[in-house]
């Protein structure tokens, strides 16, 4: 790939357009996806990355900061420089095994190996993840072209910071309009005083605290504007009661001091009110015969596949799948 003219400044979109679209793999399957960069988060399709990304065993923009330019982070967990050579240790979605090793000896033997394993076992989540292990992850490097709408699988919002905001409503519209599910997930809900992301968030990364991290539901106002919404029959008064948690949540907000504790409580009780919106990251074995032929979602607490429909929608603007 050509460098930019300037390190890290495309001087125009063409030039940007040059360069792979940034992602993680995120094997330690948190709900959030990756907290530390914000209140929304895209997963991408499998048919547009499973052969069109490079996978670094670390985060090449630490690398890059930390190990050549020499920058110091107070919130970088400890790491050995030594254990990477730059572009000399990169995989795929299909062949990334041999980075397991790199990434265990770049994070002195705290690398994803370690979280991401126990991550698997039933229920999800039963194995908290510490907060100095969101960086440990695997990077995907997306070389492809990525068709938009199609290649966004769904949306993830933090339900802390926007369910119930202006912004969340927004973020709703904008899923709705381009025919993704969206998720809202708890996330580590870290934030003794509840705002908005207004950047990256590395406090995360700084505590010892563990997370459960595996709290996920399905906006079912969103849904029933896809062709998700076949996969996932609801009860009539689902939306009504998705509302009134919405207004509920939105009057609490309302005080000038919303704390975490209340955040948990309210999710608690969306999610109790709610319980055929909530749902788990797929796992091996999962929805196999759906996904031949489309995308899915995740797995409900009952079992149930939540997937896309396969059909091809032929238009005078062109073949859209979805």
């Amino acid at each position: 790939m050509k460098p930019f003219k300037m390190a890290g400044a495309p001087s125009s979109l063409a030039e940007a357009g040059e360069r792979p679209v940034y992602s993680m793999v995120n094997l330690n399957m948190i709900d959030m996806g990756s907290p530390i960069y914000g209140d929304v988060s895209a997963i991408f399709a499998s048919k547009y990355i499973a052969k069109s990304t490079l996978v670094s065993p670390i985060d090449t923009g630490l690398y890059e900061m930390g190990c050549l330019d020499h920058e110091s982070f107070a919130w970088a967990p400890p790491h050995n420089c030594s254990a990477i050579t730059a572009f000399k240790q990169l995989g795929t979605l299909q062949y990334f095994k041999h980075l397991f090793l790199a990434n265990k000896d770049f994070w002195n033997n705290l690398g994803v190996l370690s979280t991401a394993f126990p991550r698997l076992e039933s229920p999800w989540g039963a194995h908290p993840v510490r907060g100095g292990s969101f960086l440990n992850y695997l990077e995907g490097a997306l070389i492809g072209q990525l068709e938009y709408p199609a290649a966004i699988r769904f949306l993830i919002g933090a339900f802390p910071a926007l369910f119930g905001t202006d912004l969340g409503t927004r973020l709703q519209s904008w899923a709705r309009s381009r025919g993704w599910v969206l998720v809202w997930a708890l996330g580590p809900n870290d934030k003794a005083i509840v705002e908005q992301t207004q950047g990256f968030d590395f406090e995360l990364l700084t505590g010892r605290t563990d997370f459960k991290v595996n709290q996920r539901i399905i906006d079912p106002l969103v849904l029933a504007q896809t062709s998700a919404s076949a996969s996932l029959p609801l009860d009539r008064d689902v939306p009504d009661k998705f509302k009134q948690m919405w207004a509920e949540v939105a009057a609490v907000r309302s005080h000038k001091h919303l704390t975490n504790s209340t955040i948990a409580r309210k999710w608690q009780e969306t999610a109790t009110l709610l319980p055929q919106l909530r749902v788990r990251p797929l796992m091996g074995g999962d929805c196999e015969a759906q996904l031949l032929n489309s995308e899915c979602v995740g797995v409900t607490f009952k079992g149930s596949c939540v997937c896309y429909s396969s059909a091809e929608v032929t238009s005078s603007e062109g073949v859209v799948v979805v």
